[in-house]
């Protein structure tokens, strides 16, 4: 429910920006947003919302099947009512989600991956083909198979030593951030790294 609060407040905030832009001011390419548009970002985020809507039904997700409807990125009446629709559907029930190709990559998933299971809250998968398909378990067990979106996914981050800010909030990170962290305070490269280090010195 938090993640939903907080897509409908950053949609709420994007609608009211979008109805105050004229189309040329939507459509025109930006040096701040490298040469695209606010429209291309705009109809990029709502497909992918989209996408996200029209699986719910079956618990598939392929954003790679997204439109790339260009009436969305010159239009921002347009995105403003899909925006609308969009917030008018978050309120359903949260269910298992199978995501598939561009959908897993973003997650930071194995990008080899043919599809990905997100398992609801309270419940996990293991590899064991021989018990009932659905059983209870007893006690809280660490497993697999949860979105990283999930608030009660995240972990705690602590760091001290010279050299390092104190009390400095570093907000919600990402944990692929910490090993070039380390490298980064050790002098060694890791050219492997898909995330910048943390903002943790003085």
């Amino acid at each position: 429910m938090e993640l939903v609060q907080a897509v409908q407040k950053v949609f709420g905030q994007l609608a009211a920006s979008l109805c105050q832009l004229k189309p040329g001011e939507y459509a025109q390419p930006s040096q701040a947003l490298s040469g695209h548009t606010i429209g291309q970002h705009v109809r990029h985020i709502i497909e992918l919302f989209q996408c996200l809507e029209n699986g719910y039904e079956q618990g598939l997700v392929n954003y790679e099947k997204r439109k790339r409807d260009q009436a969305i990125e010159n239009d921002p009446d347009l995105a403003c009512r899909l925006l609308q629709q969009i917030l008018a559907d978050l309120s359903r029930p949260d269910r298992p989600l199978v995501l598939e190709g561009d959908a897993i990559k973003e997650r930071g998933a194995f990008p080899d991956a043919s599809f990905l299971i997100i398992m609801n809250l309270g419940y996990y998968a293991l590899a064991d083909a021989t018990s009932p398909l659905l059983s209870e378990v007893q006690g809280t067990q660490g497993s697999h198979g949860f979105s990283p979106e999930y608030p009660e996914m995240r972990a705690s981050f602590f760091i001290a030593g010279k050299g390092i800010a104190r009390h400095r909030d570093l907000g919600v990170i990402d944990m692929r951030q910490v090993a070039p962290t380390v490298a980064q305070l050790l002098n060694v490269r890791l050219p492997s790294a898909t995330r910048a280090p943390l903002a943790i010195h003085q």
